[in-house]
């Protein structure tokens, strides 16, 4: 009888501990960062764009808030497997990626494209971006596709033709110095600075796509079960099966968000 009821406690122990492990978890510190239309700062210092729509869809659905904290994707990456943050949006999943976070999704999808200063020549196909003249700024710890990475492994040519940055931003500043002569990124973001900001008014989007890929929302296995994780990926379908999901993306898709309360 005594075995029987120091089981009982000690089960009630782990219980009502997964319970207060649980709310505290329930303000996820989440990734951000300024990258419109995903991720739009305000002069206020409030957020909004598709990344905040998205994740305040899924929170509100598990009766949870999010604390957004501004960092480059990088180091996000680097937080994210210590537990030091809980979650980040905009990750396309990989084997190695895997081992470290839990991914939940996908809830979108993107495409990678190629801008330059216009006086660069029509890039249509990969050999023509292969024989480039010029370096091309890339920014670190982003995955730009299988193709990508052979490409980088059987041309060593073209690898010398990269410039590694942290933060998005500082490829643009490469290009306006001559020091690059264009960057890869996503073709919403790419279409959303032409529009708006003027540091982009001489570049121009190229017609080769660099990959399409589903995106998932990553989050930490520091601070997450697998249990917790699945329970996550469940409210995630739910909402996908209520046409929530899609929503969101109508709702930026072929749009301009120019709004004069934020920063380009």
């Amino acid at each position: 009888m005594r075995i029987s009821t120091q089981k009982v406690i000690i089960s009630l122990l782990v219980f009502f501990s997964s319970i207060i492990q649980y709310s505290e978890a329930c303000e996820l510190k989440i990734r951000i960062m300024h990258y419109p239309p995903i991720a739009i700062k305000q002069l206020d210092n409030t957020w909004q764009g598709m990344d905040k729509d998205y994740s305040q869809l899924l929170l509100k659905h598990i009766k949870c808030s999010a604390n957004y904290i501004e960092m480059p994707f990088s180091r996000g990456l680097r937080m994210l497997e210590l537990g030091q943050i809980d979650m980040m949006l905009n990750m396309t999943k990989t084997a190695q990626r895997e081992a470290l976070y839990y991914f939940i999704g996908p809830y979108r999808q993107e495409t990678l494209s190629l801008i330059t200063h216009k006086s660069i020549p029509d890039i249509k196909n990969w050999q023509q971006l292969i024989n480039i003249s010029g370096f091309i700024a890339i920014q670190r710890g982003v995955y730009y596709g299988k193709q990508f990475n052979n490409l980088l492994e059987k041309n060593k040519k073209f690898a010398e033709k990269l410039i590694h940055v942290a933060e998005n931003q500082a490829r643009i500043g490469l290009v306006i110095k001559e020091r690059a002569i264009g960057f890869f990124e996503e073709t919403s973001y790419l279409n959303y600075q032409i529009k708006n900001n003027p540091q982009f008014t001489d570049m121009k989007v190229h017609n080769i796509i660099i990959q399409t890929s589903p995106v998932h929302m990553a989050i930490s296995k520091k601070t997450f079960d697998l249990h917790q994780a699945q329970k996550l990926q469940k409210s995630l379908e739910f909402l996908k099966s209520q046409n929530e999901l899609i929503n969101i993306e109508f709702k930026y898709q072929n749009s301009v968000m120019k709004n004069n309360k934020s920063t380009l």
